[in-house]
């Protein structure tokens, strides 16, 4: 991992506080690790090991912890633009991932889905070796692997 941001870089970072009253006075609400582009939650790790929600932003933080050392070219969609390929079939806008991307220069594509609002599933697609997963945790539905996959 990189080293830890400087107090600089925190102070100069945008914070969300979302703190709960009842826990205003646990430190880890306050204990934030930079990611790349991303800030993570201390409490973020806890709620992995312990399989709780996650936000989309902690989501791809430790998606990209997971990619970092890959020699393959990884492309990590986010939340917002995985669920659109899920539920549509095709990007409509391209916000944020700029004209140029190609979905072909990549070896693998992966992102997280929102599904109604409160459950994360993943697909996963490998290029060269024409493979596609539609991971969800809570049990795969058949419908839905299907729509995925046509789309």
């Amino acid at each position: 991992m990189e080293n830890p941001p400087t107090e600089n870089e925190i102070i100069d970072t945008e914070v969300p506080m979302d703190i709960d009253k009842k826990d205003e006075n646990n430190f880890e609400n306050f204990i934030y690790f930079k990611i790349e582009d991303f800030l993570v939650r201390k409490k973020a790790i806890d709620d992995i090991l312990y399989n709780k929600w996650l936000t989309d932003n902690e989501l791809m933080a430790f998606a990209k912890c997971i990619v970092r050392n890959s020699k393959k070219k990884i492309l990590i969609l986010d939340c917002f633009h995985s669920t659109q390929i899920f539920n549509e079939g095709k990007l409509k806008r391209k916000f944020g991932l700029g004209s140029y991307l190609e979905f072909k220069n990549f070896d693998i594509i992966f992102g997280f889905i929102n599904e109604n609002s409160n459950h994360w599933s993943m697909m996963f697609i490998e290029l060269n070796g024409s493979i596609f997963y539609y991971v969800a945790p809570l049990g795969e539905k058949i419908e839905n692997q299907t729509k995925s996959f046509e789309n």
